[in-house]
């Protein structure tokens, strides 16, 4: 605990004097500049003029190396963000290893980590069935062109629409069979990251409806094998899978959003037990004469800390 107290305010010296040295090199510049536009103020009209860009390259110059300094400091205030948040939160795994409260915040911190692999579970499959929606809307746009140009050349016996009738319907085909091994590839995923989501859901004791993988699973075994003898068949068919897939999205979207707001209130209470120990390390570092941190970075800090992701050792 000790060397992450020392390695903090190391850190915080450090970024009190890069900001008071970036302070002094600004106000230096500004001088500078005014100086620079001074000297070009008593020189005759015709000097100015023929060296006004002169001048704008020198204040030009002068803001350039400010930048430069400016940038550095940013640099140095994100690593001291960082570095403070390390510290911090190491020195608060600390505090807490020494209570009776270790095991069960510990193990509040787990099951956040399960909620946390459930929504992402649920994202690939929402990300992964909004792919397939959009390869299949591709076809339904392009089967659809199709079915108008079959209809135009029906009734026109045009040569050239006839070709353009034919080139459509190619490129139906080729969407069509972009759907089905869009389709073969989201059914696999969809059995995979299901059964996933049983074993998750049974370390929670949450039950999850059958309807999400049967809703798709019933559909994609009607449309599995296409029968496109007729483009308007093909047209239905896809639709129907359009809807299916769909409204699969809809209800994973839905235990998503369900489980994030689970997940926050779980968070909130998380950091509102580990609090009192906040409060005890916040003494610590005032009675050890140390900076104190914000209260943004705090609250930063306590909604990221982990107990399983700090070097309890290396913190001593």
């Amino acid at each position: 605990m000790i060397h992450n107290l020392e390695h903090y305010i190391k850190s915080c010296t450090e970024l009190s004097s890069a900001i008071e040295n970036n302070f002094v090199k600004k106000n230096l510049t500004n001088i500078r500049i005014n100086e620079v536009r001074r000297e070009q103020e008593q020189e005759g009209f015709l000097s100015k003029l023929f060296d006004l860009n002169g001048l704008k390259r020198k204040i030009h110059n002068k803001l350039i190396t400010q930048k430069e300094h400016d940038d550095e400091l940013l640099k140095l205030i994100k690593e001291h963000g960082q570095i403070q948040k390390s510290c911090l939160s190491n020195m608060l795994t600390h505090v807490i290893k020494g209570s009776s409260e270790f095991d069960g915040l510990r193990r509040d911190e787990e099951l956040l980590s399960i909620h946390v692999e459930r929504i992402e579970l649920l994202n690939v499959l929402i990300c992964n069935g909004n792919k397939t929606l959009k390869i299949i809307n591709d076809a339904i746009n392009d089967v659809e062109s199709a079915s108008d140009m079959e209809l135009l050349d029906f009734v026109t016996n045009n040569k050239a629409i006839s070709i353009m009738s034919t080139a459509s319907i190619g490129d139906a085909s080729d969407s069509i069979k972009k759907v089905e091994k869009a389709i073969e590839s989201f059914d696999k995923l969809v059995r995979e990251e299901h059964f996933k989501l049983l074993e998750i859901n049974e370390i929670l004791r949450i039950e999850r409806t059958d309807i999400f993988l049967d809703l798709f699973m019933n559909t994609f075994d009607i449309l599995s094998v296409f029968s496109f003898s007729a483009l308007s068949d093909a047209e239905t068919q896809l639709k129907s899978l359009k809807t299916a897939i769909a409204d699969f999205v809809r209800l994973n979207v839905e235990e998503r959003d369900k489980i994030s707001l689970s997940f926050n209130q779980a968070l909130s209470s998380l950091c509102e037990k580990k609090q009192p120990f906040v409060d005890v390390l916040m003494y610590y570092i005032e009675d050890m004469k140390a900076p104190s941190p914000t209260n943004d970075v705090i609250s930063k800090m306590l909604h990221s800390h982990r107990l399983t992701n700090n070097t309890i050792g290396k913190a001593s």
